[in-house]
């Protein structure tokens, strides 16, 4: 991209017309990408710029991208916006999560017990504070 716009203004297009200035998204589909969709033999499958997009962002996704970077990706305003076109598409960490707070738990009630601190996952703590947890020294006030 670097190289398309050096020397560009600021405010000039990266990607133009023949003539100059933006380049009109139904001359561009019907002349480049039509032709290339048609060239690679794709053209009865529904393939649109659209669901290319689309794509891009479920392979981003499926590859581990949070919501703020496929939010970007997408130039959508807000994060809602991705929430409510690709949520579904997040894996479901609710096992995950309610393990790390059932250990987390069963820590906390050992440790005030005065039991032995457990093994494995939570196994090298300093007394009191619990790994992967920040430490609380009361209740956390802005300002």
């Amino acid at each position: 991209m670097r190289g398309l716009a050096c020397g560009c203004a600021p405010k000039d297009f990266v990607f133009q017309a023949a003539r100059g200035g933006a380049v009109n998204d139904h001359n561009w589909r019907t002349r480049v990408f039509d032709l290339c969709k048609r060239e690679a033999g794709l053209d009865d499958i529904g393939l649109t710029p659209h669901k290319l997009r689309h794509t891009a962002a479920s392979m981003a996704i499926a590859a581990g991208a949070d919501v703020k970077l496929v939010q970007q990706m997408l130039g959508h305003a807000d994060s809602s916006e991705t929430l409510n076109t690709y949520a579904h598409l997040w894996p479901d960490k609710i096992h995950e999560v309610s393990s790390v707070l059932d250990a987390a738990r069963r820590w906390a009630l050992d440790t005030s017990s005065g039991a032995n601190v457990p093994t494995g996952r939570f196994g090298q703590m300093k007394k009191g504070r619990l790994p992967g947890f920040p430490q609380v020294n009361g209740p956390h006030r802005s300002g």
